[in-house]
């Protein structure tokens, strides 16, 4: 077996560990996360292979046929389609064994940002697959910074700074989890979008990856999984009702100790939304200026903006789903 996929293959089953640790008062404990096992690898094989082999299909096609969905090879597979695969499974399980969806998922928060950590982290064994940019700065020449090629040249180790950032996810889906049960599928919710966000980045940077044109596939597909996270967050908001109240814009707010219903406007509850989208057009800026497009904005200038407005997409994030703890 590739070490790629043994390494992945070990993710899955530290995942599937973690996932019957946290279940380990419920009675999916052992059998949820055996199954949750084997549907989220099937289920991240299959669609990971799809996904790649969908989105390069002009190409793949005529070259290889049919045949282009059963290659083996570690390098032919989409990171975005695995991790929908893994969290299929999950969803899949709870279904199952008739269990809350959202529960869940919110249990299995941790492992997927795990999962995602050692995905990525795998692109070691696949030489300079995962790697960015040149780096001439030799101070920079350290692993998990760098790595090198057999000629002693040095890139950026993109794959690494994903992974690093999927651990510290890890860990602060493990020590905040406990306080958003207040609000099922919030945990996984946060975890999703921010690995998202780190896609992003990381995609950008990346010397190799699914393109169409100059749009990246796996960035596309990271804006929009956060686009419908954020958008779920907005619509829970509020959405526990007033019993005498038509519709899910209105909740309840104690007013001289009388509980009233309080009408949340559109604007209020969809305004982060609308932020994204303004995110989102800040970012195709940067991508057109470091395509030589826009020459006024410098490499530096527009590294320096795409980092504040990934930073600002985390906010608003933080802000929607504060707004569903209350």
């Amino acid at each position: 077996m590739h070490p790629t996929l043994l390494v992945c293959l070990c993710g899955l089953i530290l995942s599937a560990l973690l996932l019957a640790v946290r279940l380990n008062k419920s009675r999916l404990a052992v059998k949820g996360a055996c199954v949750a096992l084997l549907l989220s690898a099937a289920l991240g094989f299959v669609l990971g292979k799809c996904v790649y082999v969908l989105c390069l299909l002009g190409r793949l096609l005529p070259r290889y046929g049919i045949a282009a969905f059963i290659r083996m090879a570690p390098t032919e597979f989409s990171f975005v389609g695995m991790l929908l695969g893994a969290y299929l499974g999950v969803v899949l399980t709870a279904k199952i064994f008739r269990a809350p969806a959202a529960k869940l998922l919110d249990a299995y928060a941790p492992s997927f940002a795990l999962l995602s950590a050692c995905v990525k982290g795998s692109e070691y064994f696949l030489g300079m697959h995962g790697v960015g940019a040149y780096l001439e700065n030799e101070q920079l020449y350290f692993f998990p910074l760098a790595v090198k090629n057999e000629w002693d040249e040095y890139f950026l180790a993109v794959f690494m700074l994903f992974a690093l950032a999927a651990l510290v996810i890890f860990v602060l889906a493990l020590l905040f989890g406990g306080k958003m049960k207040k609000a099922p599928g919030l945990l996984f919710d946060m975890t999703v979008y921010h690995l998202c966000v780190v896609l992003i980045l990381c995609e950008n940077l990346r010397a190799q990856t699914i393109t169409w044109g100059f749009v990246k596939a796996e960035q596309l597909f990271g804006a929009l999984i956060c686009l419908f996270v954020l958008l779920r967050s907005c619509v829970k908001y509020g959405a526990k009702a007033h019993p005498h109240q038509d519709g899910p814009t209105s909740s309840l707010v104690r007013v001289k100790g009388k509980l009233r219903p309080d009408t949340v406007s559109p604007v209020r509850r969809f305004w982060p939304v609308a932020a994204l989208f303004v995110c989102a057009g800040l970012i195709i800026m940067v991508i057109f200026a470091l395509d030589g497009k826009i020459p006024a904005i410098s490499n530096a200038c527009a590294y320096w903006i795409l980092g504040c407005t990934l930073a600002g997409m985390c906010a608003l994030d933080l802000y929607a789903s504060l707004r569903r703890l209350k």
